[in-house]
């Protein structure tokens, strides 16, 4: 079963923000996400780089950090892909550093809930003005699998002797359930 290094979190989402979340937004989230946001909301991973590819670029390398799951941050960034942008059908749940969002794609919603990974990049535009969507992963669980990291274990150390400062419960290595 494979691993991940949680890092920081802000602590649990309630399975009734979930729920008002996809009744809000008439989605279906994948259960593996709900299952890793109820526990997780707002985390930070050590293997938290992923690759994709971008025609006239190749292979791009980005970081993920999971945005705050509460119900107003949610609508803000949804009102952003969707007003600015025009972009329906994605549902925010991670962000890059460079300001790119981490969605799953619904515009082609499977009944087995497995939805595509993708990455909007913000700063890269076609004539309309819209941002180049980028398929990251098939779903979830193939997009955690995906993570790595560019640190090494005193990175980890470092952040772990960071966390206890603070009273902070993580590192902690959390297996990927077969959900």
């Amino acid at each position: 079963m494979q691993k991940i290094t949680i890092t920081d979190h802000q602590g649990r989402v309630e399975p009734s923000i979930l729920k008002q979340l996809e009744d809000k937004y008439k989605i279906t989230l994948p259960l593996l996400f709900k299952h890793f946001i109820s526990q997780f909301n707002n985390a930070r991973l050590f293997q938290n780089v992923f690759e994709f590819q971008l025609e006239d670029y190749g292979t791009i390398k980005r970081d993920v950090t999971f945005i705050d799951f509460t119900i107003s941050n949610i609508a803000t960034d949804m009102d952003m892909l969707q007003q600015v942008w025009g972009n329906q059908g994605y549902f925010p749940f991670g962000e890059t550093a460079g300001g790119d969002y981490i969605c799953f794609d619904f515009r082609e919603q499977l009944k087995t809930h497995e939805l595509p990974v993708v990455n909007i990049i913000h700063d890269l535009h076609d004539d309309n003005g819209i941002p180049t969507v980028c398929t990251i992963s098939s779903n979830f669980r193939e997009f955690l699998n995906a993570l790595y990291t560019t640190e090494d274990e005193a990175e980890l150390e470092r952040i772990s002797k960071n966390n206890i400062s603070f009273g902070c419960d993580a590192p902690f290595d959390w297996e990927i359930p077969n959900i």
